[in-house]
């Protein structure tokens, strides 16, 4: 697979994890968008799934890192939250709950392709 559609499928199995676990969804969800993604590519290598894995990781790393410290806040936190919460955009600590699931749906259904 070409290098650069090799990315383009593996920040796609990336995503799909990543909004269905940010979404509430399941793991069995999760699976079928995994699955349907890999089909459509026609591939199954579990390897691009490990890869998923790690880009996600890597994005919550990343997260931290732009994390730092605000010099001067446009709202209050108070307010961001609410901000937040009516514009259905999850917090930073769900996000980072949710990436932590999608990571391990990612492992697992790496180490189930790979059997």
């Amino acid at each position: 697979m070409v290098d650069r559609g090799r990315f383009a499928v593996v920040r796609g199995l990336a995503s799909v994890a990543l909004a269905t676990a940010e979404g509430g969804g399941t793991e069995d969800a999760a699976r079928l968008q995994l699955i349907q993604v890999l089909r459509a590519h026609g591939t199954a290598d579990p390897e691009l799934a490990r890869e998923a894995a790690v880009a996600v990781a890597d994005e919550v790393r990343a997260g931290e890192e732009l994390d730092g410290p605000a010099e001067e806040p446009a709202l209050d936190e108070a307010e961001a939250q609410r901000v937040r919460s009516a514009l259905g955009v999850p917090s930073r600590s769900e996000q980072l709950v949710a990436a932590l699931v999608a990571r391990e749906w990612l492992e697992r259904f790496a180490a189930d392709l790979a059997r």
